[in-house]
């Protein structure tokens, strides 16, 4: 009779608070044992205080959802699924605001969110699809962004407004470092790097992207600098080879050779 007493005022509380909503009891009929299926619409959980603490409901478009009030009744916590079957836990703040997400993109890849206080995203932890990791943090003008590179590699960008990228180090699958300087209009103004075979090289370029002035040591002691016009096309060198022979060479715009120094010997 004990199990009898407990489960009696469940079925009738759900039936009144769902008003008249379908309640379907399974073994209703066996007043001895407690009923095994409660079937609803809509679960409600009240305090003492008859204020709604938890609900698990179905929104009209067929997905499920379990929600947790605090004692002011405002949302603190929401799991549920989205359209596509994927999962989702949102934990909000005293205000009701959400602050952090938990989800699974594509294919299962995790994703972490934290929201500031207008709701804008300001950090993001996630595992991408390729599995490379990820982590990001973004401001109103400004973003950083730490990511792993497909084959092993690792990057670091710094960049003025969300999505724009200013600086850029990295590694890159073959090992090779590297740093990268772009302008206003994201395309490469200056970029460092050390090549797999150990040669030092400085570029820089204009607003076509393309490098303009070149600088490199190579691990033989043989060094260069080289001038090119706004197209890319070698106009100018000053090379010194291993022997620390100095040479000087100009071309013209299709890159034939028009001055040289010193002469080459016949």
């Amino acid at each position: 009779m004990a199990s009898q007493r407990f489960w009696l005022p469940v079925v009738v509380a759900a039936s009144a608070a769902f008003g008249g909503a379908m309640v379907s009891v399974g073994a209703a009929d066996r007043k001895d044992e407690p009923p095994q299926v409660i079937r609803a619409q809509r679960f409600e959980v009240l305090d003492s205080a008859g204020g709604a603490r938890m609900f698990l409901d179905v929104s009209p478009a067929g997905v499920p959802g379990l929600f947790l009030m605090d004692g002011q009744e405002k949302l603190r916590a929401a799991l549920a699924l989205r359209e596509n079957g994927s999962p989702t836990l949102h934990l909000h703040d005293e205000r009701g605001r959400a602050r952090m997400a938990f989800d699974l993109g594509p294919g299962g890849a995790p994703l972490v969110r934290f929201h500031d206080a207008s709701g804008n995203v300001r950090a993001t932890l996630a595992l991408e699809a390729a599995g490379n990791a990820l982590l990001s943090f973004e401001g109103p003008n400004s973003g950083l962004r730490l990511a792993e590179i497909d084959g092993g590699g690792a990057a670091l960008t710094l960049g003025n407004q969300p999505g724009g990228s200013r600086i850029s180090l990295a590694v890159q699958t073959d090992g090779t470092p590297g740093i990268r300087l772009t302008g206003p209009d994201h395309k490469p103004h200056l970029g460092m790097a050390v090549t797999p075979d150990g040669t030092s090289l400085v570029r820089l370029g204009h607003s076509a992207g393309k490098p303009q002035i070149e600088l490199a040591a190579h691990p033989d002691g043989a060094s260069g600098l080289q001038l090119a016009d706004q197209n890319g096309a070698n106009r100018a060198s000053l090379r010194v080879a291993t022997n620390s022979v100095p040479t000087i060479r100009l071309n013209d715009e299709k890159g034939a050779p028009t001055f040289v120094a010193p002469a080459a010997r016949r």
